[in-house]
């Protein structure tokens, strides 16, 4: 259960990275 919880966890953090760079570098 909790190998989810960090598994979508690592992703939404991905995803937040990558719109948050996107936003900054463009």
């Amino acid at each position: 259960d909790m190998v989810i919880l960090y598994d979508s966890l690592q992703l939404a953090h991905k995803c937040i990275l990558n719109s948050f760079y996107g936003y900054v570098m463009r």
